[in-house]
């Protein structure tokens, strides 16, 4: 019989690894698995909102996350029709009147190295597969490597993010909800770019929007989502979208001398 935790978590991202830090924090047994190992990247648009902000302060990670993210202070929404409309933040309480933009492959490591230092232990390329209940709490079944391994606990936080798999196997739901399609690249060398994230719905299929949101330094990560319309995802192509986002001519100055990656430098 396998080790009873009193908490495992699925999914080892912000959510899972904030939830073992105060549970672990609390005196908790935890376990956080993950299909990955970190660090890894993530497609995002890396932007935190102010609410996020106050919960990394909350954390005891917001110096340590600020020393490698660039800060927003102010958004604009750009019309179908091109329009533009800018606006500041205010502070409410706690909330801070600022936002920030984190690559997501430094984001999650840190908040997992702060789940582990609370006392939350870690398994990485740990898929799993079945949730079973059972008396007094739950089975979680993951396949890791060509093995297949089994854990108990009290209970199980699933907090896999779009990845519906768990939910599906274990009963949890039974539709799909409504995907949506995104994709993103990170440029350097990007010109008049400060400190503002900028949503598009001008130029991108709806419902979507396209973003541009600056790192610092020249740096950006642009992107765009959209939500299919029930047409076969296949016969969308999110990567060519994209390209033709950028290749606006709205982004010609912003792009003509930059450098295009992939993804963010470790």
């Amino acid at each position: 019989m396998p080790r009873l935790h009193d908490v495992i978590i699925i999914g080892a991202g912000p959510g899972g690894a904030a939830a073992a830090t105060f549970l672990a924090g609390s005196g908790a047994d935890v376990l956080l698995l993950d299909r990955a190992d970190f660090p890894r990247d993530k497609t995002c648009g890396d932007g935190l909102t102010p609410r996020c902000v106050a919960m990394l302060e909350e954390l005891g990670v917001l110096p340590e996350v600020q020393a490698f993210s660039h800060r927003i202070n102010s958004a604009r929404i750009f019309a179908p029709n091109g329009r533009c409309v800018e606006t500041t933040l205010k502070r409410h309480g706690r909330i801070p009147d600022y936002m920030l933009v984190s690559p997501r492959y430094k984001l999650d490591e840190t908040l997992l190295r702060r789940a582990l230092a609370s006392g939350a232990s870690f398994r990485g390329g740990s898929k799993v597969t079945d949730i079973e209940r059972r008396q007094g709490g739950v089975l979680v079944t993951a396949r890791e490597g060509q093995a297949e391994a089994s854990y108990a606990g009290r209970l199980a936080i699933i907090a896999t993010g779009a990845s519906q798999g768990v939910l599906k196997n274990s009963g949890f739901i039974d539709i799909a909800p409504q995907p949506i399609i995104a994709a993103r690249a990170y440029y350097e060398g990007v010109k008049g770019v400060g400190d503002s994230f900028d949503f598009h719905f001008d130029g991108v299929e709806l419902p979507g929007y396209g973003w541009l949101f600056p790192l610092g330094e020249g740096r950006a990560n642009i992107g765009l989502g959209y939500m299919p319309d029930g047409k076969a995802v296949a016969a969308r192509n999110i990567k060519k979208m994209l390209a033709e986002f950028v290749s606006r001519p709205a982004f010609a100055p912003l792009l003509a001398t930059c450098l295009l990656y992939t993804s963010p430098s470790p």
